[in-house]
């Protein structure tokens, strides 16, 4: 049994690792935190269970917020080939962002692209924010409390 040996925490840390490092690895680490934390539960402390249970929550709120990241992407690019097709876009004359100055006279503006691709940043962002910050908690909150379960020798 992990709980005997102590190494329910280790697994703990190790999902906890694993889901923070899925944002540098395009969620595959994440994945494999996941399988780790559903396949560990029954074998752990209850106290290391409750982070398993909160890492196995961090990664699909966090895989939820990447497909809302992707569909917005997605249908900025649809609505973007369309204006492409149609040309129902709005000229602009020049983008001003502090003090550089663009002549864009060329580019259309279609103001639902815009909203779809600031939706999907942030979107993107904030999947990536949970999925750092989360684990980060949980190992705090981890390393702080004391060895509950754990058989020590006499």
């Amino acid at each position: 049994m992990l709980r005997k040996s102590g190494a329910d925490r280790a697994i703990a840390f190790a999902g906890y690792g694993l889901l923070a490092a899925s944002v540098f690895t395009a969620g595959i680490t994440g994945l494999a935190g996941l399988v780790l934390a559903y396949v560990s539960r029954s074998q752990v402390s209850p106290g290391v269970r409750r982070h398993l249970n909160a890492l196995i929550g961090m990664f699909w709120v966090a895989f939820v917020l990447f497909l809302f990241c992707l569909a917005t992407g997605i249908a900025a690019t649809v609505i973007e080939i369309d204006d492409l097709r149609n040309g129902s876009g709005v000229y602009l004359a020049e983008l001003r962002f502090l003090t550089w100055s663009i002549d864009v006279s060329a580019w259309r503006l279609v103001p639902q692209v815009i909203g779809l691709v600031i939706a999907s940043a942030a979107l993107g962002l904030t999947g990536a924010l949970w999925t750092i910050v989360g684990p980060l908690i949980g190992v705090i909150r981890l390393a702080t409390t004391e060895h509950q379960g754990v058989t020590r020798n006499p």
